[in-house]
């Protein structure tokens, strides 16, 4: 964990209509670095669009920016996945994804779920896969 610089300057927030573009930007670029395959525009926005209504997705702002997205998914009776963490590059290895699925995940477990897995790259210098509470 020494090569990961943990950030607590910002904080969580849901993301809303105003976040719609920026989204679909950062839901294509992940795409094209986790999947690895090229993400249409307009199923990037749908992809966006049904987030920011099911109150899903949520963004990491620090300085009033958004630095970094995390969406929940996939619930079952005691627990939900957090998926779709995102960073854009330039903002990388400042700690701000693992602040986002961090606070995400506790304030997902503060709601009475059981437990968050989370689905990461094997490269993924940090790769949390399980948090119970």
């Amino acid at each position: 964990m020494s090569n990961v610089l943990k950030h607590n300057s910002g904080f969580l927030r849901r993301a809303n209509h105003q976040d719609l573009e920026l989204v679909t930007d950062w839901i294509c670029s992940f795409s094209e670095e986790a999947l690895y395959e090229e993400m249409e525009r307009n199923q990037a926005k749908r992809i966006a669009l049904q987030g920011i209504e099911n109150s899903s997705l949520y963004l990491w702002e620090e300085r009033g920016l958004p630095v970094s997205m995390v969406q929940k998914a996939r619930p079952t009776q005691d627990g939900i996945a957090v998926n779709l963490v995102f960073t854009p590059p330039n903002r990388r290895g400042k700690g701000y994804a693992l602040s986002c699925v961090a606070a995400f995940s506790q304030a997902l477990l503060d709601t009475e779920i059981g437990f968050c897995c989370l689905f990461a790259d094997s490269d993924n210098p940090l790769p949390i896969s399980y948090i119970r509470r």
